[in-house]
């Protein structure tokens, strides 16, 4: 079984995070995430041959932003401010953000859609900002979860007539959302930045797969038949990814 865990990498003044994992290959592999730089490394390999990857990696990873100053900004994690704000699912909220001596980060839903975000006195942004995002995800997916749920059960109703054994929100930044063998569809918070008809376009691709578990011509000819426009909602996805987070 492959085991993982994430180291960082400084270039000029961000923190690049390394994803190594030792799994069962013969040589080492690197590539470029859009969460991670991801190293792969042969499980049986000394510690001394691990650190010799990882000098390569390092090395690897300034040549590559030498060459592509622009896969810097993937990586650059900026600070939560007072009067921040997010647009989610047509509703301003505005961060108010404060700095306490616990540890641990905080967060709760105030009136006038006021978000209070409570950090450490030493706010690290590439330490906490991932804690502050699965926050902010929490409360504001679980206000939008019927909603959604009641979306997604209208278009099956409409185009599939499926059965659906359970649908769940959460944050997740590799996929919009996925559908499991025993029918659970799950879909990702970041969904909400989305607006309606690119919402619509997830929804369907996933009760889609209720009739097809892969990505075959009949899957995409069902999706065409129902969304015949449904590449410019892939292009608008992919043109606002980065922009799709809290």
């Amino acid at each position: 079984m492959a085991t993982s865990n994430i180291q960082y990498i400084k270039y000029q003044d961000t923190q690049i995070p390394v994803k190594i994992s030792l799994e069962r290959r013969m040589n080492a592999m690197i590539s470029i995430g859009r969460q991670y730089v991801y190293l792969r490394i042969p499980a049986h390999a000394s510690q001394q041959n691990v650190n010799k990857h990882l000098e390569w990696a390092e090395n690897w990873i300034r040549d590559m932003l030498l060459k592509k100053p622009d896969l810097l900004k993937k990586y650059q994690v900026k600070a939560y401010e007072n009067g921040h704000k997010l647009f989610v699912n047509g509703v301003q909220y505005v961060c108010e953000v404060v700095h306490s001596d616990k540890m641990e980060v905080q967060i709760k839903l105030k009136e006038n859609n006021v978000l209070s975000i409570k950090v450490p006195v030493v706010y690290n942004p590439t330490i906490h900002n991932e804690y502050i995002q699965k926050g902010l995800s929490k409360i504001i997916a679980s206000r939008n979860y019927q909603q959604i749920v009641n979306r997604i059960y209208e278009l099956n109703n409409i185009y599939f007539g499926e059965h659906i054994h359970d649908i769940t929100i959460k944050y997740n930044k590799s996929n919009w959302g996925s559908c499991s063998r025993n029918r659970n569809i799950n879909i990702s918070s970041r969904v909400l930045f989305a607006p309606p008809d690119v919402q619509d376009y997830i929804f369907i691709h996933e009760l889609t797969h209720l009739k097809e578990m892969n990505h075959s011509s009949r899957f995409w000819g069902i999706v065409k038949k129902i969304m015949p426009d449904y590449k410019e909602k892939e292009g608008w996805l992919k043109r606002n990814n980065a922009l799709c987070d809290f």
